[in-house]
C-alpha cells in the first residue's frame, strides 16, 4: 500500500512539474492571460482534466512556480551563518537560473505574486518574528525589502556579474548602516 502511494505521489509531482515547464514555456512567447488551458496540457503533454485535478486557474499553477521559487531561495539561506548583505548575494545566485522564468514572470506584469509569497512564508525567512499588529510591520519591510531587489534585478535582466552584485550589496548595507545611525 506504501509503494502505492509513493508511486502515485511522484506521479502527481510530475505532471505538476510537466505543467510548470509547459507554463514556463509558454509564457516566453505569449501574455499569461493569453494562455488556455487546452494549449497549456497540449504544451505539457497532459489532459485537461490532469490539469483541473491539480488547479483552477493558470494563475494558480504560477502562483505554484513563484512559491516554489522562493521555498528554493529560502532553502539556501542559514540566518546562524549568513550576513544580510550574504543572503543578499545568495538570493541573486539561486535565482539567476530561473532568469528565463523572471523575465517572462516581469512580460506578464505578474512581479507583485514575488512578494506576496515571500509575505506568506514568512514563517520559513530570516526575519522571524510574531504575527501581530507591531511586528507585522516588520514583516511586510522585509518582504518589500527583498522583492524589490529581486525585481530590480529581474527588470535589469539578472545581467550583472555575481561580483557586480556583491558589491551593490555592500553600498546598499552600508547606505542602511548610515542612516540607521
Amino acid at each position: 500500500m506504501t509503494e502505492k502511494k509513493i508511486k502515485r505521489t511522484d506521479q502527481v509531482n510530475q505532471s505538476i512539474d510537466m505543467l510548470l515547464g509547459g507554463l514556463t514555456k509558454l509564457m516566453q512567447d505569449k501574455p499569461i492571460d493569453k494562455i488556455t488551458i487546452g494549449e497549456l496540457t497540449d504544451t505539457a503533454g497532459l489532459s485537461r482534466r490532469t490539469f483541473y485535478r491539480h488547479f483552477q486557474t493558470v494563475d494558480d499553477l504560477l502562483t505554484l512556480k513563484v512559491s516554489r521559487l522562493v521555498d528554493r531561495l529560502y532553502g539556501t539561506m542559514d540566518p546562524s551563518h549568513m550576513t544580510f548583505e550574504k543572503v543578499l548575494n545568495s538570493c541573486y545566485e539561486t535565482l539567476k537560473p530561473d532568469k528565463a522564468f523572471l523575465l517572462a514572470l516581469a512580460k506578464n506584469q505578474r512581479e507583485y505574486l514575488l512578494q506576496k509569497v515571500i509575505l506568506e512564508k514568512r514563517d520559513e525567512s530570516i526575519i522571524q518574528v510574531p504575527h501581530d499588529p507591531i511586528h507585522d510591520l516588520t514583516a511586510y519591510f522585509g518582504a518589500g525589502g527583498m522583492s524589490s531587489i529581486i525585481i530590480y534585478w529581474i527588470h535589469q535582466g539578472f545581467s550583472q556579474s555575481n561580483e557586480e552584485v556583491a558589491q551593490a550589496n555592500h553600498e546598499l548595507i552600508q547606505h542602511i548602516k548610515r542612516i540607521a545611525q
